[in-house]
């Protein structure tokens, strides 16, 4: 289970929320395609031509985590780069739709237990918009081209980037600067 929130219960819905993102993945594939097509909207497009099997991977790991009961929260940037991306796709069909979730009793019987903020968790649950602002305040996954091109600079040292960023870059430049950050230290 993604860990989110502080709520477990909270968590559940969240995690409900994300697992419908790979239950659409899933459905969007024929019998005779592979999902080369859908990783290409939320990995980075070097990485599905030139590293599929890792690239599937990741996302079946990220969808381990989602329905088991263990909380999971240290993301690699390349973790929290597709679950950007995901999220990004869903909240475009949501603005789409703009089709508001009913709440039913189980909500309702919760909302009664929760503070104020849970509440507000709570009323957004079911929102993409929400999770891409609430999870990530830090969006450097996003950048690892920029953290390639400014390596070494004196402006990437202000930057306090992840080194795990690397794990986004293609193949050869990962060892380009693999090789540079065994030297620096």
């Amino acid at each position: 289970m993604l860990d989110i929130f502080e709520n477990t219960v909270l968590n559940k819905y969240a995690n409900d929320y994300f697992l419908m993102f790979f239950n659409l993945i899933d459905d969007g594939i024929d019998e005779d395609n592979d999902y080369k097509s859908a990783f290409m909207n939320i990995f980075p497009r070097h990485l599905v031509v030139a590293e599929y099997k890792k690239c599937k991977k990741v996302y079946n790991e990220l969808y381990s985590w989602v329905i088991d009961d263990f909380l999971h929260k240290d993301f690699r940037p390349i973790h929290q780069h597709v679950l950007y991306r995901m999220l990004m796709d869903q909240a475009e069909l949501e603005d789409e739709n703009e089709e508001k979730r009913n709440e039913n009793e189980e909500l309702k019987s919760l909302r009664k237990k929760l503070s104020e903020e849970e509440k507000y968790y709570l009323d957004n649950i079911y929102q993409a918009e929400f999770y891409m602002d609430y999870l990530f305040e830090d969006n450097d996954f996003l950048y690892y081209k920029e953290y390639y091109e400014t390596f070494g600079t004196e402006l990437f040292n202000s930057m306090g980037y992840d080194d795990r960023i690397i794990e986004l870059l293609p193949r050869d430049k990962r060892k380009e600067l693999k090789q540079k950050l065994s030297n620096r230290s």
